[in-house]
C-alpha cells in the first residue's frame, strides 16, 4: 500500500469558513434598557433646566429693567419689586429703611458698602428735587450692587422671613 498523500501538499486543504459578522440589529435587551434609562435621565435634566429657567424669569426681567434705570431711587424700587415678585407682599412691603437694607444683606453673599447702604435706606425716600448731580458714582455703585444681588441672592421661599 502506497501512500500518495504528501503531508506538505497544500492543494488538498479546504478554505477556512469565516462565520458571518454579528449583526447590530436587533439589539440585545440590555441596550434597550440602557437607552431608556439615558432618555429618562435626559428628559429629567431638561425638565429641571426648564423649571429653573421659568423660576428665574423674575431675575431676567429685573436685570432688563435695571439696565434702563436712571437713578438710585429706581434701583431701590426695582429691588423691592423683585423681592415682592417672589415673596408675599405682606412679608416684604412692611420693611423700610435700615430694616429693609439689613434684610437685603442677609439674602445676598455679597457685602454692601456704606454708600450703597445709605443710598438704599434713605435715598428712596428723598424727594426727587433733592437729588444731587454728583450722585452718579453712588448710582453706579448702587446699580452694581443691585445687579449682583439679583443674580446671586439666595432663593426665597415661603419660609423666608424679613
Amino acid at each position: 500500500m502506497k501512500i500518495d498523500a504528501d503531508p506538505t501538499d497544500l492543494s488538498k486543504l479546504n478554505d477556512i469558513v469565516v462565520p458571518p459578522d454579528v449583526a447590530w440589529w436587533p439589539l440585545a435587551v440590555g441596550w434597550y434598557l440602557l437607552t431608556a434609562v439615558v432618555m429618562v435621565c435626559l428628559a429629567a435634566f431638561a425638565w429641571q433646566r426648564f423649571r429653573m429657567w421659568q423660576t428665574n424669569a423674575y431675575r431676567r426681567e429685573a436685570l432688563r429693567l435695571l439696565a434702563s434705570a436712571t437713578d438710585s431711587r429706581e434701583v431701590a424700587e426695582l429691588l423691592k419689586r423683585t423681592t415682592i415678585a417672589v415673596l408675599p407682599r405682606s412679608t416684604v412691603a412692611a420693611k423700610t429703611g435700615t430694616g429693609w437694607v439689613d434684610w437685603l444683606c442677609q439674602q445676598s453673599p455679597q457685602p454692601m458698602s456704606d454708600a450703597v447702604r445709605n443710598a438704599l435706606s434713605h435715598g428712596l425716600y428723598a424727594p426727587a428735587a433733592s437729588v444731587r448731580a454728583d450722585e452718579r458714582q453712588e448710582f453706579v455703585a448702587v446699580r452694581q450692587y443691585a445687579e449682583a444681588w439679583v443674580k446671586t441672592h439666595r432663593p426665597l421661599g415661603d419660609d423666608a422671613t424679613c
